[in-house]
């Protein structure tokens, strides 16, 4: 795009993977929200970008309002794509794609007629026919066994003193660099995990307050209507007061591998300190996944017990403009 008031813009290219949900045949945008926010280089904007993606129209324009940005910046952005507000569809992806030029297939090149001097079978033999490629099907992912939801418990595991990882020690851990979007199969398979994961944990949670003599109902999984919210599952701890859950799951049986923290994840549990519950699901795949308890994560990194990788990360105030402060000195 040419250059705006914002300054000069730098064009990537990359892959990303927009797969239909099954039985609904409708995109999931919420894998292709993450994976376009990683693509940008703003991975803790997922959030935001998933509901640009589902949004309706009027709610994307009461978004940007809410985040200071002016209908005649939105404009400028949509004459840099060539797009018109009367072009603009329910979804802006959509209307990007129709942008898209078209490479038109080559006319196919007619063949050359039989030269006189060789037209004897000998001299032309048909030509062979060509055998057909056949492409196996791709196999449907093994279904998992069902969870013996009896089974699981809750473990208020203890930490320990953070020794990053070196040689030898068995872990590895990546980061920086730029972000690639993963294969389809895999984001497939980790919102699985993450949905059997938190199911998990959903049940489990009912039978830890059963066990406190609670009423189980007062464990709502948020997450299962609302993919976007800031936690999993709201509950209430031994005395009653609030707590919000967010579950991390992997297939995994060590439960020091990282886990993704998204920036709305993150505000949510800086603010609500020991009523924010980590619960680390291992082994999500079994019948019997294993779940790891840590209340207050956030003062727990304070201690030395873990820690914040955080790949390029930035801060941005919202200050007023205001040189004047306008305020008290």
């Amino acid at each position: 795009p040419p250059p705006s008031r914002y300054g000069s813009r730098t064009a990537t290219a990359g892959t990303a993977y927009l797969q239909l949900e099954p039985g609904l045949q409708q995109p999931y945008w919420f894998a292709f929200g993450r994976q376009l926010a990683q693509h940008l280089g703003v991975p803790g904007l997922a959030e935001a970008v998933t509901m640009l993606l589902t949004a309706r129209p009027e709610d994307r324009g009461r978004m940007m309002g809410a985040r200071q940005i002016t209908p005649a910046e939105i404009n400028e952005i949509r004459t840099q794509f060539g797009l018109t507000e009367e072009e603009e569809t329910d979804n802006p992806v959509d209307a990007l794609l129709t942008k898209l030029p078209v490479k038109p297939r080559p006319a196919p090149v007619p063949a050359a007629p039989p030269s006189p001097a060789s037209s004897s079978p000998a001299a032309n033999p048909p030509a062979a026919t060509p055998t057909p490629v056949v492409t196996a099907p791709i196999a449907p992912p093994v279904p998992a066994p069902p969870v013996d939801h009896g089974s699981v418990r809750i473990i208020n595991d203890a930490l320990q003193t953070f020794v990053a990882p070196g040689a030898g020690s068995g872990h590895t851990w990546t980061g920086g660099g730029q972000s690639t979007a993963p294969p389809l199969s895999t984001e497939a398979e980790k919102r699985r995990i993450g949905r059997r994961g938190e199911e998990a944990a959903f049940h489990a949670e009912r039978e830890r307050l059963r066990t406190l003599g609670k009423d189980p109902d007062l464990a709502v999984w948020v997450s299962e209507k609302d993919e976007l919210a800031p936690y999993d599952i709201r509950s209430v701890d031994a005395d009653d007061q609030v707590i919000r859950i967010e579950v991390k799951s992997t297939r995994s049986t060590d439960p020091r591998e990282p886990f993704y923290l998204s920036s709305a994840e993150l505000v949510e549990a800086g603010a609500n300190g020991e009523r924010y519950v980590i619960y680390r699901v291992t082994e999500a795949a079994g019948t019997v996944p294993q779940i790891r308890r840590v209340a207050d994560p956030m003062r727990m990194i304070k201690e030395g017990k873990g820690r914040l990788l955080l790949d390029r990360a930035q801060m941005v105030l919202a200050f007023s403009g205001d040189e004047g402060g306008g305020g008290q000195t």
